[in-house]
C-alpha cells in the first residue's frame, strides 16, 4: 500500500477545502483541483505497479489487474488547521468521502495562543467518532515514533521507517516559523526567554493574561476530558488535568 499526503505547494497548505483566498466565495472549495490532484496519483501509482509486472515476467492482462490493485491502495488525505474554521468542510469532507478518517492533534490552548501572539509580535455534520483520532502535541513532541504509528494504524497505512533524528525535530517554531526550518528541542527558547526575557513567565506582565485564558478556555477543555473519560477520544496530557480543573 501506497501513501500520499494531500496536495501542498512549497510545504505549506494550499486551502483546496478551507478557501482562505478571498477572491472566491465561503463555500467556494476547490474540490475539482484535488481530485486532480488524487487521481493523478492513482494514475502514477498504477503505471509504476504495472511496469513492474511487466519487467517481472507478467502478461499484459496480469500487469495490468496489477496496476489497478495499486491504485487502488493509494491513501489520499489533506492537512491544514484550517478546516477548524472553515464552515464547509464538514460538509464537502462528507460529500467526498463519508467514510474518510480525520486526525485531530490539539495543543494547550493557552500555550498556542502565546506562541501565535509571540510569533506574529514578530458540528453537527461531523462523522462519528470511530472516524475520528485525537491527538496532542505533547504526545508528538515526547513520543514522536509511537504517535506516527497510531496514525498508521488508525489509516491502515503500512509501517514506514523513520529517522529517529529528524523524527524528534520541531518545525514551525516560534523565532523559526517555517515548514523549512527543523530544530531539536533543546534549540528552542522557552517563551519566557523570549524577546526582552519578561514575555510569558508566571510573574511577567502576561500573567494577567493567562490568568484569563485559563478561565475562558477551561470549560471548553473540561468538555474534552468528560469526552475522554467517555472513551470517545484519547485521554489529553496529565498536565491539562491540573491546568484546567
Amino acid at each position: 500500500m501506497q501513501s500520499f499526503l494531500g496536495p501542498c505547494e512549497g510545504g505549506k497548505e494550499t486551502f483546496y477545502f478551507g478557501n482562505e483566498q478571498h477572491r472566491f466565495t465561503a463555500c467556494d472549495a476547490h474540490v475539482e483541483d484535488y481530485q486532480r490532484h488524487v487521481a493523478m496519483q492513482r494514475l502514477l501509482a498504477a503505471d509504476r505497479a504495472a511496469k513492474a509486472g511487466a519487467e517481472n515476467g507478467l502478461s499484459a492482462a496480469d500487469a495490468k489487474a496489477m496496476g489497478a490493485a495499486a491504485a487502488s491502495n493509494v491513501l489520499v488525505g489533506d492537512w491544514s488547521a484550517t478546516h477548524f474554521s472553515c464552515i464547509c468542510c464538514p460538509m464537502v469532507f462528507k460529500t467526498l468521502n463519508p467514510k474518510m478518517k480525520l486526525m485531530v492533534m490539539l495543543r494547550d490552548p493557552i500555550q498556542r495562543v502565546l506562541s501565535r501572539f509571540l510569533e506574529q509580535k514578530r458540528g453537527k455534520h461531523l462523522p462519528f467518532y470511530s472516524q475520528v483520532l485525537v491527538l496532542y502535541t505533547d504526545d508528538l513532541a515526547q513520543r514522536p515514533l509511537e504517535t506516527f504509528r497510531r496514525v498508521e494504524a488508525f489509516l491502515g497505512a503500512p509501517p514506514h521507517e523513520y529517522d529517529q533524528r529528524r523524527s524528534a525535530m520541531v518545525f514551525n517554531s516560534r523565532e523559526c516559523y517555517s515548514w523549512k526550518c527543523g530544530r531539536t528541542a533543546g534549540e528552542i527558547r522557552p517563551m519566557a526567554a523570549v524577546g526582552d526575557g519578561s514575555g510569558v513567565a508566571e510573574d511577567g506582565p502576561f500573567a494577567a493574561a493567562v490568568g484569563r485564558l485559563a478561565s475562558f478556555y477551561r470549560p471548553h477543555v473540561q468538555r474534552l476530558f468528560r469526552w475522554a473519560d467517555e472513551g470517545r477520544i484519547a485521554q489529553p496530557p496529565a498536565a491539562w488535568r491540573e491546568a484546567y480543573k
